[in-house]
């Protein structure tokens, strides 16, 4: 599990999921691929073009190894990237509300060399939602996560998209 497909294999699970994106991916203007944790779906070549690529982390040394980890994966498989970038979620609030990382984090993510696109805040309405089976765009307009998300999109996407 998690290792590459070599040259010539051809794993039918991995083979009908990738003609499955293929297709969907000429009918629509944007497919959004939510992966599980891991590097499995990298290594297994699913996807072989990507326009952008978010590598999501908690604000955690082991998730930021296994965040570097997929960058390094895409590159060595010399998988199509239009765009990648790092983003940490479920970042602690600093004393005027802003997501912050812990210096020994920070230090970490700029040692890496990783092209962070930003910090999402913890909100503890994301898992007040959750406990009540509510869809998380029912967030506030005024919540800093979703005002965050707003324009970390904006930096990425070429239109505007409603969230």
């Amino acid at each position: 599990m998690g290792r590459p497909e070599g040259p010539g294999c051809y794993c039918a699970p991995n083979h009908i999921l990738r003609q499955s994106i293929d297709t969907i991916s000429d009918a629509y203007d944007f497919v959004v691929i939510d992966n599980e944790a891991g590097l499995e779906h990298i290594s297994r070549r699913t996807t072989r073009d990507v326009d952008l690529l978010l590598a999501i982390s908690d604000p955690t040394v082991r998730g930021l190894i296994a965040a570097q980890r997929v960058f390094e994966l895409v590159e060595e498989l010399g998988t199509r990237v239009g765009q990648a970038h790092l983003l940490i979620n479920r970042v602690p609030v600093n004393e005027v509300g802003e997501p912050q990382l812990a210096p020994e984090l920070a230090a970490k993510v700029q040692g890496m060399g990783l092209p962070l696109l930003g910090l999402l805040p913890q909100d503890p309405l994301v898992s007040e939602l959750d406990a009540m089976g509510k869809p998380l765009v029912g967030l506030p307009e005024d919540s800093l996560l979703r005002q965050q998300l707003v324009t970390l999109i904006g930096r990425v996407l070429p239109v505007a998209m409603p969230i």
